[in-house]
């Protein structure tokens, strides 16, 4: 356990800017993130919000200005929404202790002042004492999230995928240690990667997301323009084959050598997906469904972007910018998985209650090792805990095993918390603030 973190501070990911509030980082089509990552892209997901106004002009949560009204620019209407309107919000009211009480109206305090657009689910001592949603699910349609609204997972996925690992691990089809050229020889550089490379990414191979296998890399990215979202566009609406993404990623040398080094890569999983598939006789997707939503109760999740109840968008300045969902060949077992904040909280449930594996299989997911990831989570002291993005949606799960805490965001704007009032928040950020919220309860 000797790469656990404490609960990190987060950067904030805005800075005051010309006057109005910077988005320093914001996702765009990372499928699918991990702790650390960040996908620029200039000009579309790096906005300028509130530009011509002085910091001091800038309307906080809570307050109004009947001078004038805010507006929202979609890609085909424009929205006019009065500054006095209450942010829409749905919030369930269970019957709680006084102490839960106390920290569900600090919770609800904190995402009112945040203005948070998605669902909340907060458990504590295995009681869920919050769950609310918020803003819209589909601004251009007019429609409001609900507690039961579904939205991309996006690297959550990864707790499924290595959970899947492990169901064959425990079946005696694979051993960790094996290399993985025992099971994808066409990969010309897998003979010293492991099983357990991959899950714990130490394999060194590089991220096809990000690498420019896909036609744009990282830095192209960081520099292009919003001329540039067609190419993106066709980039997450292509269908891939899994020969497809093997032949571009292929000819890309390793970062380090397998186990001495960590990098975040979503190749990582794409191959375990693969290899999952080889040793069942059954689809990714198939084998998710039959071993592991079905099992635990998902009825609500699926790894089919149609079955989505909310739609997805990007902030632009002055407006917000609407993409397909990515096809689910590029997602793939990296983060494919469409879920709801209750389906969610039965699957860590489920994680926390041992229901899927065995004691030495949790035990090895949840070691952090050297690099603090353990096999699709990231460890911390005291906590373990995954986020996601892809297009038009962020998302993050914190569990703390010890009290029992679950805390789920999901979000259906990428990288950023509101619209209306220029608040700068993604999920992660949330959670680390709930978080704080029940340590301070707890001290």
């Amino acid at each position: 356990m000797t790469g656990a973190r404490s609960r990190p501070e987060t950067d904030g990911s805005a800075s005051i800017f010309n006057g109005g509030i910077r988005l320093k980082s914001q996702y765009l089509f990372d499928p699918i993130r991990g702790k650390g990552f960040r996908f620029f892209i200039a000009g579309v997901c790096t906005a300028v919000l509130l530009s011509g106004c002085s910091a001091d002009s800038i309307r906080r949560p809570g307050t109004s200005d009947t001078s004038k009204t805010d507006s929202i620019q979609t890609d085909t209407v424009r929205t006019e929404i009065p500054p006095t309107t209450v942010f829409p919000s749905v919030i369930r009211e269970p019957i709680l202790s006084s102490e839960n009480r106390v920290g569900a109206d600090l919770i609800r305090e904190y995402l009112c002042s945040v203005r948070y657009n998605g669902v909340v689910l907060v458990a504590h001592r295995g009681e869920v004492i919050f769950e609310g949603a918020y803003g819209f699910s589909d601004l251009k349609e007019g429609t409001w999230n609900r507690t039961e609204t579904i939205f991309e997972l996006g690297s959550i996925t990864k707790q499924f995928t290595a959970t899947a690992v492990l169901m064959l691990a425990e079946q005696g089809k694979l051993s960790l240690e094996d290399p993985m050229s025992l099971y994808l020889p066409e990969y010309p550089k897998g003979e010293g990667i492991t099983v357990r490379n991959l899950l714990n990414m130490t394999s060194g191979i590089p991220d096809y997301v990000t690498c420019g296998a896909l036609g744009m890399s990282y830095d192209d990215l960081e520099t292009a323009s919003v001329e540039d979202v067609g190419r993106v566009r066709a980039i997450i609406e292509k269908e891939y084959t899994h020969e497809e993404i093997m032949r571009l990623i292929s000819p890309y040398d390793l970062l380090f050598e397998a186990g001495t080094n960590y990098h975040y890569s979503n190749t990582n999983y794409y191959f375990l997906g693969m290899i999952i598939e080889k040793l069942s006789g059954m689809s990714y997707f198939d084998f998710l469904e039959k071993y592991i939503f079905e099992p635990v109760g998902m009825e609500h999740t699926s790894t089919d972007p149609s079955d989505l109840t909310s739609c997805g968008s990007v902030m632009i300045p002055f407006g917000r910018v609407y993409l397909p969902s990515q096809d689910r060949s590029l997602s793939y077992a990296a983060g494919v998985i469409c879920s709801n904040a209750s389906d969610l909280y039965k699957w860590e449930q489920a994680v926390l209650a041992g229901d899927l594996l065995s004691v030495d299989s949790r035990r090895q997911m949840f070691d952090p090792g050297d690099f603090g990831y353990g096999l699709g989570w990231s460890i911390g002291l005291d906590y373990y805990e995954h986020g996601g993005q892809t297009v038009g949606y962020n998302s993050h799960v914190l569990v703390v095993p010890s009290s029992r805490t679950v805390i789920i965001l999901l979000s259906n704007i990428q990288g950023t918390g509101d619209y209306f009032s220029g608040a700068n928040v993604n999920s992660e950020q949330v959670a680390t603030e709930i978080y704080g919220i029940l340590s301070d309860q707890q001290s």
